[in-house]
């Protein structure tokens, strides 16, 4: 493995973080395999990882989405990097979930309290 480095002037823990953003989403390691590779405790790997595009935009303020972590990624559950509180607003955007705002979900659960109800009564009779 060469030093990336040496040629680009960057410092070693420049290209330590590179290498752990790089094992961290390129691979199927664990964090702790991760860690102890790169000879980090698990706190500065964290302190290392960078958050990934997700791809779409935050419908509040615009801003790119992104994956903060693997397992994010892994559910299609992206964020805004600016903070925006209305989560659903980033699923989906990112590719696979369902878009959805608190009113379509509470429509929702009035919509499923209605049937539960309707089928309470059929089936009292």
């Amino acid at each position: 493995m060469t030093d990336r480095s040496a040629s680009s002037g960057r410092t070693g823990a420049a290209s330590a973080e590179e290498l752990a953003n790089d094992r961290y989403w390129n691979s199927d390691l664990g964090v702790n395999q991760i860690a102890e590779e790169l000879q980090l405790s698990k706190s500065r790997l964290y302190e290392a990882i960078h958050p990934v595009p997700a791809g779409g935009e935050c419908r509040r303020c615009g801003r790119p989405l992104v994956f903060p972590n693997r397992t994010a990624r892994e559910r299609s559950i992206a964020e805004c990097p600016s903070g925006c509180t209305d989560a659903q607003v980033a699923r989906g955007a990112a590719g696979g979930g369902v878009e959805t705002d608190t009113r379509s979900l509470l429509a929702g659960i009035a919509i499923g309290g209605a049937i539960c109800y309707l089928l309470f009564r059929v089936l009292r009779r």
